[in-house]
């Protein structure tokens, strides 16, 4: 578990001060999340398919707030939690998805904090949407901002 937790604070000390990092840097802070998780809570469980992936270029920590928001909705350690992640990058977009399953959704207000961000480094080129314990974020022409 000390491992584990040293490579994400490690991550986030020297790695998250650029501008920009590699979506598969990214994608290991988020498996490394969650099997942390995983050990902290016995009754959470997820899946998180990636597909193809090539160099890409996106801020850091730009998904991690939609995990961890979706991780917390259930603060019941006896309550099972399965989060499903889906990361589907095609030639100059990004779709992120997460579903939690097996639990209902707070209100969404925790992720407003995000969404100015997202308006902040893709002005009118992403598309956030929130319904039915699924967050789905779209993010158009990303070539264009990070390369």
């Amino acid at each position: 578990m000390l491992m584990r937790l040293g490579e994400l604070l490690r991550y986030q000390l020297y790695d998250c001060n650029r501008n920009k990092v590699l979506l598969s840097a990214e994608i290991n802070f988020i498996k490394g999340y969650l099997q942390l998780e995983q050990l902290y809570r016995i009754s959470f469980a997820y899946d998180f398919t990636v597909h193809y992936v090539r160099d890409v270029f996106v801020p850091p920590l730009l998904f991690i707030p939609f995990v961890q928001y979706l991780t917390d909705q259930a603060d019941d350690p006896n309550i099972h939690v399965f989060l499903q992640l889906d990361l589907l990058p095609d030639v100059n977009s990004l779709q992120f998805i997460c579903q939690l399953r097996d639990c209902d959704m707070l209100p969404v207000s925790g992720l407003f904090a995000i969404e100015k961000r997202l308006g902040i480094l893709y002005p009118g080129n992403y598309d956030l949407t929130i319904a039915d314990n699924k967050i789905t974020l779209q993010i158009d022409n990303i070539s264009a901002y990070y390369e």
